[in-house]
């Protein structure tokens, strides 16, 4: 259940949540305070594996929030959140000197700071933060991550970059990362904005734009936060259960700041066209009442000054229509375009099924040709490639899958892609052994149930490390117990084997 946030120095309201996913312990941490400089909500994702990330996220949390609260009301915001960041990078600094196996550790950090002026947004890592109105995205920061910035040269597509292999590769962030630096940005709000602060396991696991079709729906933010969270989690099940911590906060703005959304340069021009045409009319009516008589009458000046305030009164509707519509405006237009890729898609995907059952159709009807004509052993016939001159004894055959765990400890390659192959090769290989397993044992039942336990495409690629001399990339800690909790129940099968 999502816990509530308000402030009381701010008006606004709130929800946040945590949750562990499919993995052992959950190295998300987040907070929030009310401080002398606004409202502050912090979030962050620890990376190292172990309990480096663990500590690593609480750290940086911790120390960046104490930064911030310390610091006197008069101070600059923007140099108290650089200031902030760098208390968070020396803590972790420390840390690592202090325990030397924690060496390695890191964390990705969001927060916003807010106050009647402005909401200040800074972020290392690849945790995110969206401002919202509506189902309209008026902000959101840009990953600092390998995929992140093939994304932003448009070398990549949001959807390629979130189901890359190396979409874990991050490029600035807190301890272990070689860039600390911050990114910061001020922007205004508005009454009904809405921030979204989170984590890689809530963007990670769904396309983008479903993502921003379930943070548009309007409803309360505990119920908002609750639902995503619990979709998240559906789907993380649906894909073998082994999905990430996934963080997620979102408050609600009940008030407008001070600083207020900026025209555009094309706005500008228009406006300033509007202008020039309005000033002529003006100057237009003035000739006109000047040539009625040489000095105009006391109610000719009446109907002057009334023309001045309706070109006034005009001029500032358009003014007031141009500033506060304009994101709107461009926004509704890009919603449209998305609609229209959506609606692409689906009838694609549409296609692609029909395809699919008129393959099946020419499958099965191929099949039952070939069962007429073939003498085969039927397991054969259901597997060409099982093709086996004589038995197989099961306990042998369970050794030779044992040994193919211990293959996960020999892994080193020279990159990540390398490493996430040569793993997904072994996975593969138990699974293929499993099924043959199942056969000749006669226990397809408990393969099936070891072979779901095998670690997914998506838990592999996130769970590659490189070593200190950074020469090699291996399976992590984490990697290699999901493996192990498929080789437990192996070895008990195999205990039992005749």
């Amino acid at each position: 259940m999502a816990q509530s946030v308000t402030s009381t120095i701010l008006s606004l309201q709130g929800a946040v949540s945590s949750l562990v996913g499919g993995r052992p312990e959950n190295q998300d941490d987040l907070g929030w305070a009310d401080t002398p400089l606004g409202f502050l909500l912090v979030v962050c994702d620890g990376m190292g594996g172990g309990p480096g990330g663990k500590t690593a996220s609480y750290l940086a949390k911790t120390a960046f929030m104490q930064a911030v609260f310390e610091s006197p009301v008069q101070a600059n915001r923007r140099e108290v959140l650089q200031k902030a960041v760098a208390r968070a990078e020396d803590a972790l600094e420390q840390k690592m000197t202090e325990v030397p196996t924690l060496r390695g550790m890191g964390s990705t950090l969001v927060a916003i700071l807010a106050s009647q002026e402005s909401a200040l947004i800074v972020h290392l890592g690849d945790s995110r933060c969206y401002r919202l109105h509506g189902n309209q995205v008026l902000f959101r920061t840009q990953d600092h991550s390998l995929v992140g910035e093939l994304v932003q040269n448009k070398a990549l597509t949001e959807e390629q970059a979130r189901v890359s292999p190396q979409a874990n590769v991050i490029t600035r962030g807190l301890g272990s990362t070689s860039n600390h630096v911050a990114e910061i940005d001020e922007i205004p709000y508005r009454k009904g904005d809405r921030f979204v602060l989170c984590t890689d396991g809530v963007w990670g696991i769904m396309p983008h734009q479903g993502l921003l079709q379930r943070l548009g729906i309007a409803m309360d933010t505990t119920y908002a936060v609750d639902n995503l969270q619990a979709e998240v989690d559906r789907i993380g099940s649906s894909e073998g259960g082994h999905h990430d911590n996934h963080t997620l906060a979102i408050i609600e703005m009940e008030t407008d700041s001070l600083l207020k959304d900026k025209m555009s340069k094309q706005f500008k021009i228009i406006l300033a066209l509007l202008s020039s045409v309005l000033l002529f009319s003006i100057i237009l009516n003035i000739v006109v009442f000047s040539k009625m008589s040489k000095m105009p009458t006391s109610a000719e000046f009446d109907q002057i000054q009334t023309l001045l305030v309706e070109k006034e009164q005009l001029l500032s509707a358009y003014e007031h229509a141009f500033n506060s519509t304009e994101a709107e405006r461009i926004l509704q237009s890009e919603t449209f375009r998305m609609e229209n890729e959506k609606l692409k898609r689906q009838v694609a995907e549409q296609q692609k099924y029909i395809d699919s059952l008129e393959q099946a159709r020419v499958d099965a009807s191929a099949q039952t040709t070939s069962s007429k004509s073939e003498t085969a052993p039927v397991e054969q016939q259901q597997n060409p490639k099982m093709q086996f001159s004589e038995p197989i004894e099961p306990r042998k055959l369970a050794d030779e899958i044992i040994n193919r765990y211990d293959d996960l400890r020999k892994v080193k390659e020279k990159d990540i892609p390398s490493a996430v192959k040569r793993v997904k090769g072994i996975r593969d290989d138990i699974a293929q052994k499993l099924d043959e397993l199942g056969k000749y044992s006669a226990n397809t039942r408990r393969t099936n149930n070891i072979k779901n336990d095998l670690p997914t495409d998506n838990a592999i690629s996130k769970s590659i490390e490189k070593d200190q001399k950074g020469r090699s990339y291996y399976p992590n800690s984490y990697l290699l117990r999901e493996f192990n909790t498929s080789l437990k129940k192996l070895k008990d099968m195999r205990s039992q084997l005749k």
